[in-house]
């Protein structure tokens, strides 16, 4: 059994895991797709704080 730790300690089988992660979704590639709009949130977050600063200064 392939499990996703080292030891198989917690006892998840990866493919089930894997596929209960990735099904009925919209999108092909949706880590990247999640990665990329927290990418965006983070770089609208720090626009907004450079401005705060800026405004302060």
């Amino acid at each position: 059994m392939r499990t996703t730790t080292n030891r198989g300690v917690v006892g998840v089988d990866h493919r089930p895991l894997v596929d209960r992660l990735y099904r009925d979704r919209s999108t092909a590639h949706p880590v990247l797709t999640a990665v990329a709009r927290l990418s965006d949130r983070c770089e609208r977050r720090e626009r907004a704080v450079r401005d705060q600063l800026v405004r302060r200064v």
